[in-house]
């Protein structure tokens, strides 16, 4: 399968096929993938409307970026995304990139350049403290470094939290990222408004049920990574 491919299971939760990176993740704790996009490579030949295999400089490994994506960032077409099916080792600089789908606009080798990325879910790992990313999901149960899986990115989910002690009940509904533990939700301990909670970093859910509200234990929520 490729990865990025989603299924919704009969009582509405969603799951997205991803790897892990090398490092095992734990059951119940956010995953984030922090990825090298390659920016501003240039087009070295042109390309005419059509074509499906691109030539780009650009220093990859062989089906490194298989899945991800291409914008064009510069030149006619800028604006224009298209899926990379596998791409070439890099030789002399250049690499050759197979699109899913032929571009529609002609390719300037003086103006065009492009961005590349690998596929969001290729490389999991916890979100980090800074919480910068937005988390993906929710691995269901330990996984394996290295290892493909069904990552959880919506419905009823169990999910590690940092919770405070007070705070209005609507606003302790609302779970963003921790910036203090990495992976986990974090409830806030006194949030003033739902608002202010809302503007403190990425909202992953909404808290149904809460098990010990003073400690790091996992609960039941209303998981919105997708």
């Amino acid at each position: 399968l490729p990865l990025g491919t989603k299924i919704i299971l009969a009582d509405g939760r969603e799951f997205v096929y991803a790897k892990n990176s090398t490092v095992a993740l734990a059951a119940g704790l956010l995953v984030a993938c922090i990825t090298t996009a390659y920016h501003e490579d240039t087009v070295t030949v042109a390309h005419p409307v059509g074509t499906k295999v691109v030539t780009v400089t650009a220093s990859v490994t062989a089906n490194e970026l298989e899945d991800g994506y291409l914008i064009v960032t510069e030149g006619a077409g800028t604006g224009e995304i298209y899926q990379i099916k596998s791409n070439t080792v890099t030789v002399s600089g250049l690499t050759y990139v197979t699109l899913y789908d032929p571009i529609k606009t002609l390719w300037a080798i003086a103006t065009t350049d492009v961005d590349l990325y690998p596929n969001p879910y290729n490389g999991c790992i916890v979100n980090p403290t800074d919480a910068q990313q937005k988390p993906l999901g929710v691995p269901l149960f330990p996984i394996t470094a290295s290892y493909y899986f069904w990552l959880q990115t919506r419905g009823f989910a169990s999910l590690i939290l940092t919770m405070g002690t007070g705070g209005a009940e609507l606003d302790e509904k609302v779970i963003t990222a921790s910036t203090g533990t990495a992976g986990e939700g974090s409830i806030d301990d006194s949030p003033d408004t739902a608002v202010s909670n809302l503007l403190k970093g990425h909202v992953v859910g909404y808290l149904i049920q809460e098990a010990d509200i003073a400690d790091s234990v996992a609960s039941l929520v209303d998981l919105r990574c997708s």
